[in-house]
Order: structure tokens, then C-alpha cells, then sequence
């Protein structure tokens, strides 16, 4: 006997029908999975860097212990504000000898995610497609492909300390994937969601709004009352047991009631917070009206959702639709706990981060796969039409994809600056040390956080980072340049209040400088940095960091490979 189309056949699992149907539907997987991952995996090669970034520094303590074989059993439990045991056990894997390069946590978080996503198209998308023609096949598996692995998170694909992240993000897929298995004890099942879930949840704080997502998901599977007291008890065990992680590990941290308490003081701000967050991956193709559009985005995807998930209701098929509607709730209850930590300063696109939209990107695939159980089968021009939304889709999600690889280059190249300038710290003032744009705010965007005294020192004391390299004084070269006052401005891919140095240099054949230095006439140490471009280039100042470049000022070229300096004269 067999059951519908794409669902497992209960039968001997060594049987010759079960591995002919076995090996397309992973060898089906791999291929929708393969380009979007390369994509990513090309993103870690031309914009990866050997340095720290933002919170990874916090790990400086840890492996200045592991090094010298003075880690304890309290080192490795989670305590906040230091890393959880997640990137603890990455960084002691990959940091215990040799320089600090993060790149193996990000190829580390590659292969978690690309694997998640194979395994997702397997048991999530699979299914509704398996028997249909294969335009709908490619289509559905690209779509779900291109959104789970989008670019549009680049930071956390970037970013070490991100594979937290990126590990909830693979518990939600992966928790889905359990979801949608056929001839599945229920026992079995709920063991699976529970460990999915509280592997989330000790990877991230917001991994704790699985648990929740996946209870509700598991409910339809329950077809008794008792087992579904049995179910709704088991997770909310799990969760209590997760709060009290939460309030162990910040014992001065806020209240639930302070948390989410603003709310209703600003309900405003609040929902733009929770829309702007499910929108957000659908709006880096907007460049810089993107903030404005976020909200709009995702209500619209979200009526879309509830929509779905009515129709789900009405044709009695919520047990089928059960993966995608977890995944669509988790992203509801992740962008409410972000908007409700982060968003009290007020919603921009400070907040609107990339590394937010890696588990917001989650109610985008809910969408496509209710989709896909709802529309799948519709023959003729209905089938055409529905085809033609999900290459609509597809192209939606290249297009983010690419608009965010743009973004991803310019903080690249400022941080690729910064790094090259850890050298020659002494060049600058070290007031300037966690200040927004100065010379090594680039390393730790995060906060007022003091990376070089806190962390970079410390690293280069006990030889983690090379000393600093000696300066030597080129000759003068031609140059001009003009300042701007105060004005919205472009830092680090986000908008900001500052003033502007922007000019050109004439440099020799034999001189290529790659920054520029600002310092007031007659200081010794340097203010901040700026890229040079060509024959032009720019320095943007902070209100703090114009302090200390008040005119008259004056610019030096920097060649960083040699260490030159050469002065520019106008």
C-alpha cells in the first residue's frame, strides 16, 4: 500500500523500490542546494578576513586560558556577556595554536547551513513536488534554496561569532524537516523537536522562541487529548528550564515585564519593529529607502501567511502544512523578542541589521512551502501561473542576494582597513578607542565597546597578534581636498550624522597608498582613516572623532604594505 504522492512507503526500508525512490529525492536536493551554496561559499573567499570582528573579541580571555591549559569546568558553561558554548567549542577547535582567523568558523557555519538546507529540501519540499514536472521541481527547490542560503545575512555568514546564529537558524530547518517525516512516532518526534529546541536555545538567546514554534507545530501529530497534554507538558518543561538558564546567566539582566513592557507605551514603534524585521529580507533591493519600505514588506508577507495558514485550516490539511507554519510562527516570535531588546533606541537601519534577516528569512520559506502544498497540483493555466510567482519569487531573492554583496564589500573594505592599521596602532589617539569612526571602530561596530584596550592589547601581549610595525616618512605629494559640514552620510553601510573630508592625491608611480590619515596641525597622533580610491578619496568624522580634527588639519597618504607616509600638499 502506498501513501500519496512524495510520502515515504511503509514497506521493507532495504527494498530495491525504496532506494530507486531514495536516491533521486537527495540526489534532487543536493542540486537545488548547490548553486545558492557556492554562492555563499564565494562570499566567504573574496570578502572573509584573518581578523576578529564585534563580538568575537569577547573570546580573547578564552583562548588566552586555553592556550595556557587554565580552562575549568566554568570556563565552557555560558555566562553572560561572554560567548555560549557553541563558538567556545569552534574557537577551541580552531584557535588552540596558530593566528586568530576566524575563516573556519565561517566555512564551519557553510557546511551547517548547506547541509540543513539539503536536508530541508528532502523532507520539506521533496514531497510536494515529487511526480510533477520538473520546471516545478527546480523552481520550488531553488526558491527555498536561494532564500535559506540568501546573502541578504551577510554578516552572520562574515562574522565568527554569528554561527550561533546560523546553528538556530539550522535547528529551525532541521525541526521542520522532523515535522515533515512520515511514519513517525510521536514519542520519536517530540524527543527530536526537544533536542532541536534546546540546541537553538544554548545557541542564542532568541533561539528560545523555537521551542514554542516547534510545540505548536507538533500538536497536529496528536490526535489525543492526553497526547497532547503529554506534548504542550514536554515543551513547557523545556522552556521552563530555558528561563531559568536566562536568568541564571544575567541575574541583573531586565524582567520579562521590562522587556516587553515599552509595547504598549509605543505600540508604534514596536510594530514597525516586528514588520520591519519580517520585511527586511525582501528590501535590500530598495538600497537606501530600504528602512522605510521593511515594514510594509512584512506585513504583506505576513497577511499572506495568516492567509495561507486560514486556507491550510479550511481544506483540513494542517497536519501536511505543519513544518511551514512552525517555521512562519518561530519568525513571528524572533522578530517580537529582537524588537523588544533592540529596538528601543528607535527604529533605523542600526537596527534593521543584516544579522537580524537570518532567522527572519524563515517566514519567506513558511510562505513558499504553504504555498507549494496549497498550489502545487492545479493543472493547466492555474499550474502556469503559479510557476510563474514562484520564478517571480526566485528572482526576488537573486536580486536581495546581489544588492547585499554590494553592502557586504563596503564593510569589508573598512574593515580590511582597520585590520591592516592594528600595525601602526600608536598612530592614533588612543581616546578614540570604541568610538564611532574612528580608526578601529571598524572591528567592534558594537556599542561604545574599547576593542583595543580591552581586547587587541591584551591579544598582542601575550603574542596572538604581531607587534606593530615601524613608519617610515615618504616624500610630499600633491593633493587638495575640501571639508563638509555636518550631513547624513554613508558609515559602514548605514546612515549617519557626520562631517566629511573628501579630496584627490597625485601619488608616483612607486608610492600606491590605499588610506588616508586626518590629524590637527601640530598633533602628533592621528584622528581616524579613510579610504583612497583611485586618485580620490574620503574620511567621514564623528561628532567625538571631529574633536580631533578641527581645522586646520592636515592629510597624509599611507601606503600600508611599507609602512610610508607621505604628507599631501594642496
Amino acid at each position: 500500500m502506498f501513501y500519496r504522492s512524495g510520502e515515504i512507503r511503509m514497506t521493507n526500508q532495504n527494498s530495491p523500490a525504496v532506494k530507486r525512490s531514495g536516491l533521486p529525492s537527495w540526489g534532487y536536493s543536493a542540486l537545488v542546494t548547490a548553486i545558492p551554496a557556492s554562492l555563499w561559499w564565494a562570499l566567504i573567499q573574496r570578502f572573509g578576513l584573518p581578523v576578529f570582528y564585534a563580538d568575537d573579541w569577547d573570546l580573547i580571555p578564552f583562548i588566552l586560558k586555553l592556550r595556557a591549559g587554565a580552562l575549568h569546568f566554568v570556563d565552557w558553561t555560558p555566562s553572560w556577556p561572554h560567548p555560549l558554548i557553541l563558538i567556545k567549542a569552534f574557537s577551541a577547535l580552531f584557535f588552540s595554536s596558530g593566528p586568530l582567523d576566524p575563516r573556519p568558523i565561517l566555512f564551519s557555519s557553510w557546511f551547517l547551513a548547506t547541509g540543513s538546507v539539503v536536508v530541508a529540501n528532502r523532507f520539506l519540499i521533496w514531497p510536494q513536488v515529487c511526480g510533477r514536472a520538473w520546471s516545478l521541481k527546480l523552481l520550488a527547490g531553488l526558491s527555498f534554496s536561494v532564500w535559506a542560503l540568501s546573502l541578504v545575512q551577510f554578516e552572520s555568514q562574515l562574522w565568527g561569532f554569528e554561527i550561533a546564529f546560523i546553528a538556530t537558524f539550522c535547528c529551525a530547518l532541521l525541526g521542520a524537516s522532523v515535522l515533515a517525516v512520515e511514519c513517525c512516532r510521536l514519542s520519536i518526534r517530540v524527543a527530536a523537536l526537544l533536542l532541536l529546541g534546546g540546541a537553538a536555545a544554548l545557541s542564542t538567546g532568541q533561539g528560545l522562541m523555537l521551542l514554542p514554534a516547534l510545540a505548536l507545530g507538533c500538536l497536529p501529530f496528536a490526535k489525543r487529548w492526553l497526547h497532547r497534554a503529554l506534548v504542550g507538558g514536554a515543551f513547557l518543561v523545556a522552556i521552563g528550564i530555558t528561563f531559568w538558564l536566562y536568568h541564571r546567566d544575567r541575574p541583573s539582566g531586565e524582567s520579562w515585564q521590562e522587556l516587553f513592557g515599552w509595547f504598549l507605551a509605543r505600540p508604534r514603534l514596536a510594530l514597525a519593529g516586528v514588520l520591519g524585521l519580517l520585511g527586511s529580507p525582501l528590501t535590500y533591493i530598495r538600497a537606501s529607502h530600504r528602512v522605510i519600505s521593511a515594514p510594509g514588506e512584512g506585513f504583506v508577507i505576513l497577511l499572506v501567511f495568516i492567509a495561507l495558514l486560514l486556507l491550510a485550516i479550511k481544506r483540513r490539511n494542517l497536519t501536511k502544512c505543519a513544518p511551514f507554519v512552525t517555521l512562519g510562527i518561530y519568525s513571528l516570535l524572533y522578530s517580537i523578542l529582537v524588537t523588544a531588546g533592540r529596538a528601543t533606541g528607535g527604529y533605523n537601519d542600526w537596527f534593521l541589521t543584516s544579522r537580524y534577516t537570518t532567522s527572519a528569512l524563515c517566514m519567506c520559506l513558511a510562505v513558499l512551502g504553504l504555498g507549494l502544498v496549497q498550489f502545487a497540483d492545479p493543472p493547466g493555466t492555474a499550474q502556469v501561473v503559479f510557476q510563474v510567482l514562484l520564478a517571480g519569487f526566485l528572482g526576488l531573492g537573486l536580486g536581495n542576494s546581489m544588492a547585499a554583496v554590494a553592502l557586504a564589500k563596503e564593510d569589508y573594505l573598512m574593515l580590511r582597513a582597520s585590520m591592516r592599521l592594528l600595525d601602526y596602532q600608536d598612530l592614533f589617539h588612543s581616546e578614540l578607542d570604541g568610538i564611532r569612526t574612528g580608526p578601529f571602530d571598524p572591528l567592534c561596530p558594537v556599542g561604545d565597546i574599547r576593542v583595543v584596550s580591552s581586547a587587541v592589547a591584551p591579544a598582542r601581549n601575550a603574542g596572538l597578534i604581531p607587534p606593530q610595525r615601524a613608519v617610515s616618512i615618504a616624500a610630499n605629494i600633491q593633493g587638495s581636498w575640501e571639508r563638509k559640514a555636518g550631513h547624513k552620510v554613508t558609515y559602514l553601510t548605514h546612515l549617519y550624522w557626520g562631517e566629511t573630508l573628501s579630496g584627490n592625491l597625485e601619488a608616483g608611480p612607486t608610492f600606491e597608498p590605499d588610506l588616508v590619515l586626518v590629524r590637527r596641525v601640530g598633533d602628533p597622533l592621528f584622528a581616524t582613516f579613510g579610504l583612497v580610491r583611485g586618485n580620490h578619496w574620503q574620511i567621514i568624522l564623528g561628532p567625538e572623532v571631529s574633536k580631533f580634527a578641527q581645522d586646520p588639519v592636515e592629510v597624509f597618504a599611507f601606503e600600508t604594505a611599507t609602512g610610508r607616509l607621505a604628507q599631501i600638499v594642496r
